[in-house]
């Protein structure tokens, strides 16, 4: 009786375990009377454990020298962007296209908007950035580190792309 009510457990416990975790989701929808919609959520622990078991040569990249430096100085200029107010920062207006730049919380969102009515927005969390330059001590990019970091953000837009009727959006939940 015990191994029955261990077994029925199981799928309870796999619930609990990914309903209290962040999931990376990627929704993408076709524009179009025959548009189709793909969604894909990824519980970033998965993602993590899947990284560990994949050869180290495979899931790193390396950084270009005039990058690794760039981010050791930005590390301050990340520190400041967090302590200052809520600011538009940059606005470019050429014709029908307008870039906006604002800081908003904890957040820097970038804002596009395109001549037939395209839209791309993307937010990007200072801290997550912030922790992620400061540990950057070396030239090599690992996914395991950006996923890490994506674990700290909690519902959250990161990418929201609109082109027609075609939509693109990737979100940490």
């Amino acid at each position: 009786m015990a191994k029955l009510a261990a077994l029925a457990a199981l799928p309870v416990v796999a619930t609990l375990a990914v309903a209290n975790t962040s999931m990376l989701v990627v929704d993408v929808k076709e524009g179009g009377p025959s548009g189709h919609r793909i969604v894909v959520p990824v519980p970033l622990f998965l993602a993590q454990a899947a990284l560990n078991m994949v050869p180290s040569h495979a899931t790193r990249a390396e950084i270009p020298a005039e990058a690794v430096e760039v981010m050791a100085r930005s590390a301050g200029l990340l520190d400041a962007l967090a302590d200052c107010p809520d600011a538009e920062l940059v606005r470019v207006e050429d014709g029908n296209e307008t870039v906006v730049i604002e800081k908003a919380g904890d957040v820097l969102r970038i804002s596009v908007d395109g001549r037939r009515n395209e839209q791309v927005r993307v937010n990007v969390p200072i801290g997550v950035v912030r922790d992620f330059v400061k540990a950057q001590g070396s030239r090599e990019l690992r996914a395991a580190d950006v996923v890490a970091a994506l674990k700290q953000v909690s519902n959250t837009d990161l990418v929201d792309v609109r082109d027609g009727r075609d939509h693109v959006r990737v979100y940490v939940w």
